[in-house]
């Protein structure tokens, strides 16, 4: 079944972006290291000003968590719920 999924704080994403950009590390290296996909840390070199201007703003301690616009809500929240009722049941051998 399909992996959980990690949320990053903005804190975390922007240390990370640190490390790839003044510690002159390759994406690919720290991909690795973090197991973190790859596309993942592109994505927030591009949104690094973005990242900067929330933990910047005055709602940087509340919000936490940059959210992408294009994320997707699920259709049946529902269905969710069920779903991951049974990859849990799935886990435990039942």
């Amino acid at each position: 079944m399909g992996k959980e999924r990690t949320t990053y704080s903005i804190k975390r994403k922007l240390e990370i972006i640190r490390i790839i950009e003044v510690d002159k590390k390759p994406i690919d290296v720290v991909a690795r290291e973090l197991k973190i996909n790859k596309r993942c840390l592109q994505r927030w070199t591009i949104q690094k000003p973005s990242l900067m201007k929330a933990a910047q703003s005055k709602q940087g301690g509340a919000r936490r968590y940059l959210v992408n616009k294009n994320s997707a809500k699920p259709r049946f929240p529902a269905l969710e719920k069920v779903a991951k009722w049974i990859r849990k049941s799935r886990q435990k051998g039942e």
